[in-house]
């Protein structure tokens, strides 16, 4: 909703031509008693300009009824002032009624009235150029009690009809707001398909009926993915077909995935799992919608969860491996809850999974894809072929996991059909029509950039053969679509637009200040003042074939048109495309200078990106939130700035942008692919791929994989002496960082050998080093590593160990909550050593990694506690009022004991390790400061020295 401003009486006599002798005061002599509207007095003529608007969602002031007293635009001016609001609606500024007035109008109306109000909106909205008003179309449906076809209403009219709702007193009959509620958030999951058909859909009568069976109809369907170029119409078909299906008697239960929100990962599948529980719980009743929430939330602090494990520059192999077997348990827990409430609310439904730009999974690698199947199979296992599950994307998917249905151009009569729609009007003949397709082709966008131009050509252009044969030449081009798209550009009436257009297109977003500052001089523009920059974008913001509607003032290019466009626009000149570019850059970096908006911060580093500049140039400038949004631009970028991005988000690239990245980006790339495969197994393809190169740019972080490789494979003495090696290396070129990590890593191989002195002198240069240059988390780490080797050993400890043991302790607890949180297995590690000694990182590391009752860890954790802490700890949470609240987590819906459970915590294994985290979390909280802390500590403790313990590599 816009916001409400006052209207200066002055400002009120320039709107409607007024002079400055006019009045804009109520007249005395003209007023009508009606106590129940705001302002107990006012005029007949104000009351008939309230009457005549009440139901109405939004009016301009010529649209109001007239008078011929000379006192009619002030009586207007009047009106507006006192009862109005200003409201922006999608053909621009308009007015409203303010809703106290509205409501007054309303109360004030008799039944019988209410037919003369919806009367009096038709007349106002019939006779002016908005034509359509959704609210006053809701409004009638109330007031004619007409509520039989809610189930088939759009979404604006069901959005309208809760508003106008809103208006009426509660003797008057409105819908029943949960079914229209309901309505809504099924309309809003599917309103990302029907934007990609917005603009009709035709053919593919085939394809769609091999979809409806896959959808509807087919027995054990599997998956089915569409694959095919850009342009060809994956995501349309894939839209039209689930939203024919969404019309059927028995529609499926949607769940629309896809990859270009930045925030989901298919390689975390607990982003999917959340996401479709999210769905799922604005269509549910009460009850399932709070475990569908349930799901949502615990999902997302697994993922959390185990990703932090992951990342932490302190993990070893032992502590990603538990990270990995929390997040796969929980994967499946949450996944089998899900399908438990389609199960309880939907028991005869078909349910639909759709996963929209896979192709953007696919770029994160053969893990990610693995990640998205691993989830499908999990569901399958549950659902059975009630599951059906859509993919469409560009590239081969799945493997033989899947049924393909491959798209190319239309055929020819469909192409002919979506041609002869897009020229309706210019009474085009089919030989003509069908030249056109022998030049163009048949795919869809091609098809609909000719419908453009053809247009943009007129009848009277096209009159002559002469004509029609120079277009038909103009469109015979190898690139065609760039081809359509330029001679499109060609014909736009307004000179500055066409110019701003072509090379406009350069930049993603488009804004006054950008034309102004960023294409008005190599646009050959010249200087613009506000106000000229201003009405030029007004006047590109009509042109909806080259920029649609991103906010108040700011417009963006279709991303269409520049995937087509912007080959052209550098190969015919690159110098003006690399001018406006630079320029953008500093527009955009300025305005992140002051407003820190993410918007500025993103298009800055696209630009950056797109100029090739160096790895250590976009390092600096580097935010991960921006970037993470430029997620479906990354074929545009040139190779380097490629798989530069690429690394830092953790993608993958082409293989050839791979083979032709400088030694830097390479080893970027190709450390990610490492540890993609050393995760799977893969060893030996790890250790081939880090062995490619050798340069020094590449051995900071091929080495470190290759020792891992090496020791993975059990080729301990080998991995130890190539750490020797690199630890050589690393000292004769100051590489500290490199260093520190192989000498931990290193380390670690030596204990899990039980070389205990070769892994204690490993850890003492790597503390000395970490001391020099204030590494505080890596020197704790170390510190943390020897306390455990001491342990194992089963060395008796000196006076000096229990000095170093103490400043280990204090170096701990001196750790920041940001440093915790982002190592949380070194938290685990130091719980395990300190036990009692250090409750609070016991409690701390509960939190941060977890507990798992049904691992080795957690049958010591159960082995260690006595009898009487277990039946303790069942008798807490058997208790109502312990049942009803978890301080923690707020899951109404978590586990809990029978009423005979005695000491056995099987009850609490059922749950998720979030849900089993917080569980213990939360009796810790309750028996703070007593004995039973202690022996729940030491417990926990115990758990996390059979995870520290295991063998890392």
């Amino acid at each position: 909703m816009a916001a409400v401003r006052k209207v200066s009486a002055e400002e009120l006599r320039r709107r409607f031509g007024l002079d400055s002798e006019t009045s804009v005061a109520p007249n005395p002599d003209t007023f009508a008693e009606n106590d129940s509207l705001p302002g107990s007095r006012i005029s007949t003529a104000r009351k008939r300009l309230r009457d005549s608007v009440a139901l109405v969602g939004a009016f301009d002031s010529a649209m109001l009824p007239q008078n011929r007293s000379p006192r009619a635009g002030g009586e207007i001016a009047e009106f507006i002032a006192g009862d109005c609001e200003p409201v922006t609606t999608p053909s621009g500024l308009h007015w409203r009624l303010t809703l106290p007035v509205r409501k007054a109008v309303i109360d004030a109306a008799a039944p019988s009235r209410l037919n003369d109000l919806v009367k009096a909106g038709r007349k106002i909205i019939g006779t002016h150029a908005l034509g359509i008003d959704p609210l006053l179309d809701a409004a009638e449906r109330i007031v004619g009690n007409a509520f039989d076809d809610i189930p088939h209403m759009s979404l604006i009219e069901s959005r309208a009809l809760i508003a106008a709702a809103s208006w009426f007193p509660a003797d008057v009959r409105t819908p029943d707001q949960d079914i229209l509620t309901g309505r809504i958030a099924v309309l809003e999951q599917l309103e990302p398909l029907r934007i990609l058909v917005k603009d009709g859909f035709v053919g593919r009568r085939r394809e769609l009926r091999r979809l409806r069976n896959h959808i509807l109809v087919d027995e054990d369907p599997g998956v089915l993915a569409l694959t095919g170029p850009g342009g060809v119409g994956k995501s349309s078909l894939l839209a039209q077909a689930v939203l024919a299906a969404n019309d059927e008697s028995r529609p499926p239960l949607v769940a629309y995935l896809t990859f270009d929100r930045p925030e989901l990962r298919a390689d975390q599948p607990l982003t999917l799992i959340a996401e479709a529980a999210r769905q799922l719980s604005a269509v549910v009743s009460d009850d399932s919608r709070a475990l569908a929430l349930k799901i949502e939330r615990q999902s997302h602090d697994s993922n959390r969860r185990a990703t932090s494990a992951l990342v932490s520059r302190s993990s070893v192999g032992s502590s990603t491996r538990t990270a990995k077997r929390d997040s796969t348990k929980d994967l499946f827990k949450l996944a089998w809850q899900y399908a438990q409430i389609l199960d309880h609310t939907y028991p005869e439904r078909r349910i639909l999974w759709v996963l929209d730009t896979f192709e953007v999974a696919q770029r994160v690698g053969e893990v990610a894809v693995a990640g998205a199947f691993d989830l499908i199979d999990v569901l399958r296992s549950k659902l059975g072929d009630r599951l059906r599950v859509l993919i469409a994307g560009r590239g081969d998917v799945g493997g033989d996991r899947v049924q393909r249905m491959h798209l190319e151009g239309l055929d020819r009569p469909t192409a002919r059909t979506l041609l002869r729609r897009e020229v309706s009007g210019l009474a085009l003949n089919r030989k003509f029509l069908d030249a056109v397709l022998d030049q163009i082709g048949t795919n869809p966008l091609s098809v609909r950039l000719a419908g453009e131009l053809l247009r943009r050509e007129g009848r009277e252009g096209l009159h002559t053969a002469e004509v029609q044969r120079r277009l038909l030449f103009r469109v015979g081009s190898e690139e065609i679509q760039g081809v359509l798209y330029k001679r499109i550009l060609d014909h736009l009436d307004d000179e500055d637009v066409q110019r701003i257009a072509n090379p406009g297109l350069v930049v993603r977003r488009i804004d006054a200040g950008i034309i102004r500052q960023v294409l008005a001089a190599p646009c050959g523009l010249g200087d613009l003042s506000l106000e000229a920059a201003n009405d030029l974008l007004e006047r590109l913001g009509r042109e909806a074939s080259l920029v649609e509607p991103a906010g108040v003032g700011v417009f963006v290019h279709r991303s269409d048109v520049r995937a087509i466009m912007l080959p052209l626009i550098e190969r015919e000149d690159m110098t003006r495309a690399t001018s406006i570019r630079r320029a953008a850059v500093l527009y955009h970096a300025n305005r992140y200078a002051q407003s820190k908006d993410l918007i500025d911060k993103t298009e800055e580093l696209y630009h950056r990106l797109m100029l090739g500049e160096s790895a250590k140039e976009l390092t600096a400038v580097w935010d991960r939130d921006a970037a993470v949004l430029l997620q479906p631009a990354l074929d545009e970028f040139p190779p380097a700035s490629q798989a530069y991005l690429a690394e830092r988000l953790g993608w993958t690239v082409d293989p050839e942008v791979f083979r032709a990245a400088e030694d830097e980006s390479w080893a970027e790339q190709a450390a990610r692919l490492c540890r993609q495969r050393l995760d799977t197994g893969d060893a030996t393809g790890a250790l081939a791929l880090a062995r490619e190169r050798s340069s020094d740019q590449v051995r900071s972080l091929m080495d470190p994989i290759i020792i891992e490789a090496m020791a993975t494979l059990g080729r301990w003495n080998d991995a130890l002496g190539q750490a020797e090696r690199t630890l050589q290396w690393a000292t004769r070129k100051g590489e500290w960082q490199t260093y520190v990590a192989v000498s931990v890593m290193a380390a670690r191989i030596a204990e899990d050998a039980a070389q205990w002195d070769q892994a204690l002198t490993l850890l003492r240069d790597a503390r000395d080093v970490t001391q020099d240059y204030s590494d505080i988390v890596m020197h704790l780490a170390a510190g943390v590593a020897m306390l455990r080797i001491q342990r194992r050993a089963g060395r008796t400890l000196t006076p000096a160990d229990a000095d170093f043991r103490a400043t280990v302790l204090a170096e701990g607890r001196a750790l920041s909550e940001t440093d915790r949180r982002l190592n949380p297995t070194l938290i685990r590690d130091m719980a395990a050593e300190f036990g009692s000694e250090a409750m609070d990182l016991v409690s701390a590391a509960t939190q941060l990694v977890g507990v798992d009752l049904g691992s080795e860890a957690g049958d010591q954790l159960i082995g260690s506690l006595s009898s009487e802490d277990r039946s303790s700890f069942n008798i807490f949470y058997s208790t109502p009022d312990s049942r009803d609240t978890l301080s923690e987590s707020g899951d109404a819906v978590a586990p809990t004991p029978s009423s005979d459970s005695g000491d056995n915590l099987d009850w609490l294994r059922s749950g998720t390790s979030v849900e089993q985290s917080n569980r213990v979390n939360e009796y810790l909280g309750n028996i703070s400061g007593t004995s039973e802390e202690g022996e729940w500590s030491d417990a926990i403790a115990s758990a996390f020295r059979v995870e520290s313990d295991d063998s890392a590599y």
